[in-house]
């Protein structure tokens, strides 16, 4: 499927809509804020590249459609930012996007409660699926062999 199929198999991703990219290297901002924009012509990217940053948006902006969130950036211990925004604002969906795609990585993320989990090696039609199927209310994983872990969960429902 290529782009272009995935925005036309998705009509959600065609109406307007917020993203925000919390990564701390302008690169891989860079990188996403164009790659969105060509898919999806109408929507608004936000960058935030701290923990702090993250806050900040999220404070600003109530109006946010999805997180597309690394997990390490300034400020940001593990799955703290994760944490923060599942705590602060759990209807907006995040997607983890890390280029650390352990499969235990993975099920943390999904048991935090992260809606989906991209390698930052995805193509960008798998990216822009995951996305749709988030913004539906789906869930998009890579299937990984880790295990859920009765310590995570624990932490989780702590946290």
């Amino acid at each position: 499927m290529t782009a272009d199929r995935a925005n036309e198999a998705s009509p959600e991703l065609g109406a307007p809509v917020k993203i925000v990219i919390a990564d701390d290297h302008p690169l891989v901002c860079a990188a996403l804020t164009q790659a969105l924009h060509s898919a999806m012509p109408s929507a608004t990217i936000l960058t935030a590249s701290s923990l702090s940053a993250i806050e900040a948006m999220i404070a600003e902006h109530p109006d946010l459609d999805l997180a597309l969130l690394d997990l390490h950036m300034p400020g940001a211990r593990g799955f703290s930012a994760l944490l923060l925004l599942r705590g602060q604002r759990p209807e907006l969906p995040v997607i983890v996007i890390s280029s650390n795609d352990h499969p235990r990585t993975i099920a943390r993320a999904q048991q935090f409660g992260a809606a989906g989990f991209l390698p930052k090696s995805a193509p960008l039609a798998e990216m822009l699926a995951a996305m749709a199927s988030v913004m539906a209310g789906g869930a998009c994983f890579p299937q990984h062999e880790a295990r859920r872990s009765d310590d995570d969960a624990k932490l989780a429902a702590r946290l």
